[in-house]
Protein backbone atom coordinates (compact mmCIF):
# COMPACT_ATOMS: atom_id res chain seq x y z
CA UNK A 1 0.00 0.00 0.00
CA UNK A 2 0.62 3.81 -0.94
CA UNK A 3 1.95 5.88 2.06
CA UNK A 4 -0.71 8.37 3.28
CA UNK A 5 -0.64 11.60 4.86
CA UNK A 6 -1.80 9.63 8.08
CA UNK A 7 0.87 7.68 8.12
CA UNK A 8 3.68 10.37 7.97
CA UNK A 9 1.74 12.00 11.00
CA UNK A 10 1.54 9.01 13.12
CA UNK A 11 5.19 8.55 12.27
CA UNK A 12 5.78 11.87 13.44
CA UNK A 13 3.37 12.05 16.84
CA UNK A 14 1.86 15.15 14.97
CA UNK A 15 -2.07 15.53 14.09
CA UNK A 16 -2.63 15.62 10.24
CA UNK A 17 -3.83 18.99 10.53
CA UNK A 18 0.07 19.51 11.59
CA UNK A 19 1.27 17.86 8.94
CA UNK A 20 -1.17 19.31 6.06
CA UNK A 21 0.43 23.16 6.96
CA UNK A 22 3.63 22.39 6.52
CA UNK A 23 3.19 20.45 3.43
CA UNK A 24 1.62 23.58 1.88
CA UNK A 25 3.48 25.67 3.63
CA UNK A 26 0.02 27.44 5.56
CA UNK A 27 -0.11 28.28 9.13
CA UNK A 28 2.67 28.72 12.13
CA UNK A 29 4.22 25.33 12.69
CA UNK A 30 7.32 25.12 15.36
CA UNK A 31 10.90 24.19 13.65
CA UNK A 32 11.06 21.56 15.58
CA UNK A 33 7.65 19.94 14.65
CA UNK A 34 8.71 20.57 11.13
CA UNK A 35 11.59 18.82 11.57
CA UNK A 36 10.06 15.45 13.21
CA UNK A 37 7.56 15.60 10.11
CA UNK A 38 10.33 16.44 7.66
CA UNK A 39 12.02 13.20 9.15
CA UNK A 40 8.98 11.19 8.60
CA UNK A 41 8.52 11.90 5.27
CA UNK A 42 12.30 11.07 4.25
CA UNK A 43 11.62 7.92 6.40
CA UNK A 44 8.19 6.77 5.12
CA UNK A 45 9.32 7.94 1.23
CA UNK A 46 6.53 9.88 1.31
CA UNK A 47 5.69 11.83 -1.80
CA UNK A 48 2.39 13.98 -1.53
CA UNK A 49 0.41 13.73 -4.60
CA UNK A 50 0.48 17.44 -5.26
CA UNK A 51 4.60 17.27 -5.24
CA UNK A 52 4.40 13.84 -7.43
CA UNK A 53 2.58 15.96 -9.90
CA UNK A 54 4.79 18.70 -9.97
CA UNK A 55 7.45 16.62 -10.74
CA UNK A 56 5.89 14.54 -12.78
CA UNK A 57 4.79 17.36 -14.97
CA UNK A 58 7.91 19.27 -14.58
CA UNK A 59 6.30 22.07 -13.32
CA UNK A 60 8.59 22.93 -10.02
CA UNK A 61 9.86 26.59 -10.81
CA UNK A 62 11.69 26.97 -7.88
CA UNK A 63 15.52 28.09 -8.48
CA UNK A 64 17.96 28.16 -4.70
CA UNK A 65 20.16 30.78 -4.27
CA UNK A 66 22.92 30.44 -1.44
CA UNK A 67 24.82 33.26 -0.31
CA UNK A 68 27.44 33.94 2.05
CA UNK A 69 26.37 37.65 3.43
CA UNK A 70 23.49 39.46 1.84
CA UNK A 71 25.19 42.43 3.55
CA UNK A 72 28.35 42.56 1.19
CA UNK A 73 27.65 44.56 -1.75
CA UNK A 74 29.47 42.16 -4.21
CA UNK A 75 26.62 39.61 -3.13
CA UNK A 76 24.23 42.35 -3.98
CA UNK A 77 25.33 43.30 -7.28
CA UNK A 78 25.65 39.31 -8.24
CA UNK A 79 21.98 38.63 -7.15
CA UNK A 80 20.76 41.83 -9.11
CA UNK A 81 22.24 40.08 -12.03
CA UNK A 82 20.73 36.58 -11.16
CA UNK A 83 17.20 38.57 -10.55
CA UNK A 84 17.20 40.26 -13.93
CA UNK A 85 18.09 37.15 -15.90
CA UNK A 86 14.97 35.16 -14.17
CA UNK A 87 12.72 37.90 -13.94
CA UNK A 88 12.79 37.15 -18.00
CA UNK A 89 11.91 33.24 -17.32
CA UNK A 90 9.34 31.26 -15.19
CA UNK A 91 11.44 30.72 -12.43
CA UNK A 92 10.93 31.59 -9.00
CA UNK A 93 13.93 32.42 -6.75
CA UNK A 94 14.17 30.76 -3.31
CA UNK A 95 16.82 32.96 -1.30
CA UNK A 96 18.92 31.84 1.79
CA UNK A 97 21.78 33.87 3.59
CA UNK A 98 24.40 31.96 5.66
CA UNK A 99 26.13 34.88 6.96
CA UNK A 100 29.41 32.96 6.01
CA UNK A 101 28.54 30.26 9.03
CA UNK A 102 28.65 26.87 7.93
CA UNK A 103 26.11 25.31 9.84
CA UNK A 104 23.44 27.30 8.56
CA UNK A 105 24.69 26.44 5.08
CA UNK A 106 24.14 22.88 6.14
CA UNK A 107 20.91 23.76 6.93
CA UNK A 108 19.89 25.86 3.69
CA UNK A 109 21.31 23.01 1.68
CA UNK A 110 19.26 20.11 3.62
CA UNK A 111 15.82 22.98 2.79
CA UNK A 112 17.07 22.58 -0.64
CA UNK A 113 16.83 18.80 -1.06
CA UNK A 114 13.74 18.58 0.63
CA UNK A 115 12.14 21.45 -1.52
CA UNK A 116 13.23 19.78 -4.69
CA UNK A 117 14.13 22.83 -6.46
CA UNK A 118 15.11 22.89 -10.13
CA UNK A 119 18.71 24.31 -9.90
CA UNK A 120 20.94 25.59 -7.00
CA UNK A 121 23.11 28.74 -7.32
CA UNK A 122 25.65 28.92 -4.19
CA UNK A 123 28.88 30.38 -3.10
CA UNK A 124 30.15 27.93 -0.57
CA UNK A 125 31.31 29.03 2.92
CA UNK A 126 34.31 26.97 2.69
CA UNK A 127 36.29 25.07 0.18
CA UNK A 128 36.36 21.79 2.20
CA UNK A 129 33.40 21.47 4.08
CA UNK A 130 32.84 17.62 3.51
CA UNK A 131 29.02 17.50 5.25
CA UNK A 132 28.23 20.59 2.34
CA UNK A 133 29.96 18.60 0.04
CA UNK A 134 28.00 15.14 1.10
CA UNK A 135 24.63 17.10 0.62
CA UNK A 136 25.85 18.99 -2.61
CA UNK A 137 26.19 16.00 -4.30
CA UNK A 138 23.22 14.58 -2.57
CA UNK A 139 21.43 17.64 -4.59
CA UNK A 140 23.25 16.56 -8.15
CA UNK A 141 21.89 13.12 -7.68
CA UNK A 142 18.40 14.45 -7.73
CA UNK A 143 19.14 15.65 -10.97
CA UNK A 144 19.44 19.08 -9.53
CA UNK A 145 22.24 21.16 -11.30
CA UNK A 146 24.56 23.57 -9.43
CA UNK A 147 26.70 26.57 -10.48
CA UNK A 148 28.80 27.64 -8.24
CA UNK A 149 29.34 31.56 -7.89
CA UNK A 150 32.69 33.07 -6.73
CA UNK A 151 34.39 30.48 -4.57
CA UNK A 152 34.96 26.86 -5.73
CA UNK A 153 34.40 23.83 -3.60
CA UNK A 154 37.10 20.90 -3.45
CA UNK A 155 36.01 17.65 -4.97
CA UNK A 156 32.72 18.64 -6.36
CA UNK A 157 32.22 18.59 -9.99
CA UNK A 158 30.49 21.12 -11.24
CA UNK A 159 29.68 24.64 -13.43
CA UNK A 160 31.33 27.43 -12.06
CA UNK A 161 31.78 31.34 -12.24
CA UNK A 162 34.62 32.60 -10.78
CA UNK A 163 36.89 35.54 -10.68
CA UNK A 164 40.54 35.25 -11.17
CA UNK A 165 41.97 36.38 -8.22
CA UNK A 166 45.46 35.79 -7.95
CA UNK A 167 45.63 38.12 -10.58
CA UNK A 168 43.81 40.57 -9.67
CA UNK A 169 45.35 40.84 -6.20
CA UNK A 170 49.31 40.54 -8.26
CA UNK A 171 48.21 43.29 -10.05
CA UNK A 172 46.94 45.52 -6.86
CA UNK A 173 50.31 44.66 -4.77
CA UNK A 174 52.13 45.26 -8.03
CA UNK A 175 50.93 49.06 -8.24
CA UNK A 176 51.87 49.20 -4.73
CA UNK A 177 55.46 48.40 -5.51
CA UNK A 178 55.44 50.61 -8.23
CA UNK A 179 55.03 53.32 -6.49
CA UNK A 180 57.96 52.19 -4.31
CA UNK A 181 56.25 50.75 -1.42
CA UNK A 182 58.33 47.91 0.40
CA UNK A 183 56.23 47.66 4.03
CA UNK A 184 52.46 46.33 2.44
CA UNK A 185 49.88 44.70 4.83
CA UNK A 186 47.64 42.77 3.50
CA UNK A 187 44.26 42.14 5.35
CA UNK A 188 43.34 38.29 3.35
CA UNK A 189 40.28 36.15 4.30
CA UNK A 190 40.57 32.96 5.92
CA UNK A 191 42.27 30.09 4.15
CA UNK A 192 39.39 27.79 4.16
CA UNK A 193 38.15 29.59 0.87
CA UNK A 194 39.38 30.05 -2.37
CA UNK A 195 39.49 33.59 -2.47
CA UNK A 196 41.45 33.98 0.79
CA UNK A 197 44.60 31.77 -0.49
CA UNK A 198 44.07 33.06 -4.01
CA UNK A 199 44.25 36.45 -3.27
CA UNK A 200 47.57 36.01 -0.66
CA UNK A 201 49.19 34.18 -3.31
CA UNK A 202 48.76 36.36 -5.60
CA UNK A 203 50.58 39.12 -2.62
CA UNK A 204 53.21 37.02 -2.73
CA UNK A 205 53.96 36.35 -6.21
CA UNK A 206 54.03 40.10 -6.78
CA UNK A 207 56.47 40.25 -4.07
CA UNK A 208 58.99 37.18 -5.87
CA UNK A 209 58.25 39.24 -9.38
CA UNK A 210 61.20 42.02 -7.51
CA UNK A 211 62.71 39.22 -5.36
CA UNK A 212 61.28 39.93 -2.50
CA UNK A 213 60.03 37.91 0.14
CA UNK A 214 57.79 40.09 2.60
CA UNK A 215 57.99 38.88 6.49
CA UNK A 216 54.95 37.22 7.89
CA UNK A 217 54.11 40.16 10.11
CA UNK A 218 52.78 41.85 7.03
CA UNK A 219 50.11 39.25 6.88
CA UNK A 220 46.49 39.62 8.49
CA UNK A 221 44.11 36.64 8.18
CA UNK A 222 40.45 38.15 7.92
CA UNK A 223 36.95 36.14 7.56
CA UNK A 224 35.79 39.00 4.78
CA UNK A 225 33.45 40.68 7.30
CA UNK A 226 33.85 44.19 8.57
CA UNK A 227 34.88 43.40 12.06
CA UNK A 228 37.98 41.55 11.00
CA UNK A 229 38.91 44.50 8.49
CA UNK A 230 39.06 46.80 12.17
CA UNK A 231 40.50 44.45 14.46
CA UNK A 232 43.34 43.66 11.71
CA UNK A 233 43.99 47.38 11.37
CA UNK A 234 44.13 47.91 14.76
CA UNK A 235 46.91 45.45 14.97
CA UNK A 236 49.02 47.02 12.25
CA UNK A 237 49.00 50.62 13.39
CA UNK A 238 50.16 49.00 16.68
CA UNK A 239 52.83 46.90 15.32
CA UNK A 240 56.66 48.25 15.85
CA UNK A 241 57.44 49.45 12.27
CA UNK A 242 54.44 50.73 10.23
CA UNK A 243 53.31 49.73 6.54
CA UNK A 244 53.53 52.17 4.15
CA UNK A 245 50.63 50.78 2.44
CA UNK A 246 47.64 48.17 3.48
CA UNK A 247 46.09 46.06 0.81
CA UNK A 248 42.14 44.45 1.79
CA UNK A 249 41.42 41.49 0.59
CA UNK A 250 37.22 41.94 0.41
CA UNK A 251 35.32 45.39 0.31
CA UNK A 252 33.53 44.69 4.17
CA UNK A 253 37.29 44.76 5.45
CA UNK A 254 38.29 47.65 3.33
CA UNK A 255 35.94 49.48 5.10
CA UNK A 256 36.92 48.64 8.27
CA UNK A 257 40.48 49.52 7.64
CA UNK A 258 39.29 52.86 6.59
CA UNK A 259 36.84 53.34 9.60
CA UNK A 260 39.84 52.99 12.04
CA UNK A 261 42.20 55.01 10.10
CA UNK A 262 39.66 57.68 9.86
CA UNK A 263 39.56 57.43 13.69
CA UNK A 264 43.15 57.88 14.12
CA UNK A 265 43.17 60.77 11.71
CA UNK A 266 45.62 58.57 9.28
CA UNK A 267 44.80 60.57 5.89
CA UNK A 268 45.20 58.64 2.42
CA UNK A 269 47.55 58.24 0.98
CA UNK A 270 49.34 61.26 2.79
CA UNK A 271 50.04 58.87 6.36
CA UNK A 272 49.07 55.84 4.35
CA UNK A 273 48.06 53.93 1.29
CA UNK A 274 45.15 51.76 0.94
CA UNK A 275 43.99 49.15 -1.93
CA UNK A 276 41.22 47.46 -1.89
CA UNK A 277 39.53 44.47 -3.29
CA UNK A 278 35.65 45.15 -4.71
CA UNK A 279 33.91 48.26 -4.76
CA UNK A 280 31.62 50.08 -1.95
CA UNK A 281 29.89 52.83 -2.10
CA UNK A 282 30.52 53.86 1.46
CA UNK A 283 34.33 54.27 0.90
CA UNK A 284 33.38 58.05 -0.17
CA UNK A 285 32.09 58.75 2.74
CA UNK A 286 34.75 58.20 4.89
CA UNK A 287 37.99 59.42 2.39
CA UNK A 288 38.77 60.04 -1.06
CA UNK A 289 38.23 57.69 -3.64
CA UNK A 290 39.47 54.50 -2.97
CA UNK A 291 41.91 52.45 -5.57
CA UNK A 292 40.29 48.77 -6.03
CA UNK A 293 40.58 45.70 -7.57
CA UNK A 294 36.68 45.89 -9.70
CA UNK A 295 35.11 43.10 -11.63
CA UNK A 296 32.13 42.62 -13.28
CA UNK A 297 29.64 41.40 -10.50
CA UNK A 298 26.36 41.66 -12.37
CA UNK A 299 27.76 39.88 -15.28
CA UNK A 300 28.89 36.80 -12.75
CA UNK A 301 25.10 36.65 -11.71
CA UNK A 302 23.54 36.69 -15.35
CA UNK A 303 26.09 34.03 -16.68
CA UNK A 304 25.39 31.91 -13.42
CA UNK A 305 21.90 32.11 -14.71
CA UNK A 306 22.62 31.20 -18.02
CA UNK A 307 24.80 28.48 -17.24
CA UNK A 308 22.24 26.39 -14.78
CA UNK A 309 19.22 27.53 -17.27
CA UNK A 310 21.17 25.60 -20.02
CA UNK A 311 21.60 22.61 -17.65
CA UNK A 312 18.20 22.71 -16.67
CA UNK A 313 16.99 22.51 -20.21
CA UNK A 314 19.29 19.73 -20.94
CA UNK A 315 21.18 22.54 -23.88
CA UNK A 316 24.67 21.90 -22.28
CA UNK A 317 26.86 19.56 -22.41
CA UNK A 318 26.19 16.87 -19.26
CA UNK A 319 29.71 15.89 -19.10
CA UNK A 320 31.69 19.09 -20.36
CA UNK A 321 32.33 21.19 -17.48
CA UNK A 322 30.95 24.87 -18.09
CA UNK A 323 34.00 27.00 -15.76
CA UNK A 324 33.84 30.65 -16.58
CA UNK A 325 36.78 32.97 -15.26
CA UNK A 326 36.70 36.43 -15.53
CA UNK A 327 38.95 38.67 -15.28
CA UNK A 328 39.33 41.69 -12.76
CA UNK A 329 40.46 44.82 -13.61
CA UNK A 330 42.34 47.50 -11.64
CA UNK A 331 40.33 51.65 -10.71
CA UNK A 332 43.50 53.36 -10.22
CA UNK A 333 42.30 56.51 -8.08
CA UNK A 334 45.46 57.93 -6.37
CA UNK A 335 45.15 56.05 -3.12
CA UNK A 336 48.33 53.89 -3.69
CA UNK A 337 50.68 56.14 -3.81
CA UNK A 338 53.73 56.70 -1.98
CA UNK A 339 54.26 60.48 -0.34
Amino acid sequence: MSVTIYDVAQHAGVSLSTVSRVLNNSGYVKQETRDKIYAAIEDLNYIPSTVARSLSKNENHNIAVVTPDITNPFFGEVIKGITKELDQTDFDLIFYNTNENVHKELHALQSIIKNRVRGLIITPVMETSQKSIELLKDIQKMDIPIVLIDRDISGLKCDGVFIDNVTGAYEATKLLLNENHRRIAIIHGPMSSIPGHERLKGYLEAYRSINMVPPRSLQYTGNFMYESGVEATKKILKSKKHPTAIFCCNNLMTLGCLSVLKENNLKIPDDIAVVGFDEFFSYDVICNPITVVARATTEMGSLAVHTLLGRIRKSSETDTLNRIILQPHLKIRGSEKLI
